[in-house]
């Protein structure tokens, strides 16, 4: 069992089918560690059985970004869920697509934050935030060199 679990603002509806309705979720966690029976546990009041999922993993939350690239992809199909389901049963459909590798986990980057700030980031987790990307670049290289 695992707590990771998708935000609900991550994952939306595609075709608006009145059955077997079709969702795309964006992640950045690897698919290993999302597909399994717990990871759409938040969604199980509005999936139903014949659902297809397409989950995305990119580099960066924001897939938006023009720099943004996917990494990995796949689908999968509602098997069973429930407003009172312990857990949403998944089956891949196909085979999971490794497009290529992000950001090594625990690598620093720069990233564009809110509000025109810049994020210095250490995979997921936010290590400073700066007012430009000079200021975080320089923060990030002096972590690299020590």
């Amino acid at each position: 069992m695992t707590d990771l679990r998708a935000r609900p603002l991550d994952v939306c509806m595609s075709d608006s089918m009145p059955f077997a309705q079709r969702w795309t979720c964006r992640t950045t966690w690897p698919l290993a560690d999302v597909l399994n029976d717990q990871y759409f546990l938040n969604m199980r009041q509005t999936l139903r059985a014949g659902d297809m999922i397409r989950i995305c993993r990119f580099d960066r939350m924001d897939s938006n970004d023009k720099d943004a690239r996917l990494l990995e992809t796949c689908e999968v199909i509602i098997v069973k869920s429930g407003g009172a389901a312990t857990a949403v049963e998944i089956a891949v459909v196909g085979q999971v697509v490794v497009l290529g590798d992000g950001p090594a986990r625990g690598a620093y980057e720069v990233r564009r934050g809110q509000a025109g700030k810049f994020k210095l980031m250490n995979g997921e987790e936010v290590v400073q935030e700066f007012g430009s990307k000079a200021e975080a670049e320089a923060a990030m290289n002096k972590r690299l060199a020590a």
